[in-house]
């Protein structure tokens, strides 16, 4: 939202949209109009309907806090937005910011860098155009994140925790309560 107020006051046009929903939309709607901020707070919309919003969007904003425990935290929207194609402006640290870098999936500014932010934005209005994310991002949710290959690898997980069947034992079946 500060980061929108500044661009504007350097003379960009912009466009943001923040949709979600909480008991932060009303604070959110306030400060955008006392900042005079170019950005719109709407509800939340259903799943079928967000790769809309990704389309219209030339970069999707992935934020955390500057804590910590978020040097070692990445959000599932990141891995949503790099599977997108969409390239993201990225206010993380740590993990979550090396995938990003990595993968050239966006640009990154340290967390609550709202100069940084802005003057991100800048430089790619000023240049006219919006970076493309690499192919790299989404093949990289694809090969390590996407829901099959989650779901393989927790399997996986619980048959290492499981005991091994004892080859040709009769199976207990027995109530256990």
């Amino acid at each position: 939202m500060r980061a929108a107020a500044l661009v504007q006051e350097r003379g960009h046009a912009l466009d943001v949209r923040i949709v979600g929903h909480g008991n932060e939309l009303e604070p959110l709607r306030q400060l955008a109009t006392e900042l005079g901020a170019p950005v719109r707070v709407e509800p939340s919309v259903p799943s079928t309907q967000v790769r809309e919003l990704y389309a219209w969007a030339d970069t999707v904003v992935v934020s955390l806090r500057d804590w910590e425990p978020f040097e070692w935290t990445v959000p599932s929207k990141l891995y949503e937005v790099m599977a997108s194609g969409v390239l993201a402006s990225a206010s993380l640290a740590g993990e979550a910011a090396n995938l990003v870098t990595i993968n050239g999936a966006g640009a990154v500014v340290r967390p609550g860098d709202v100069e940084g932010l802005a003057d991100l934005w800048c430089g790619w209005l000023s240049d006219g155009v919006v970076p493309a994310a690499s192919a790299d991002a989404a093949a990289w949710v694809a090969e390590h994140a996407s829901d099959g290959v989650l779901g393989h690898r927790y399997a996986e997980l619980l048959d290492a925790l499981l005991p091994s069947p004892v080859p040709d034992a009769p199976l207990d079946r027995r109530a256990r309560v």
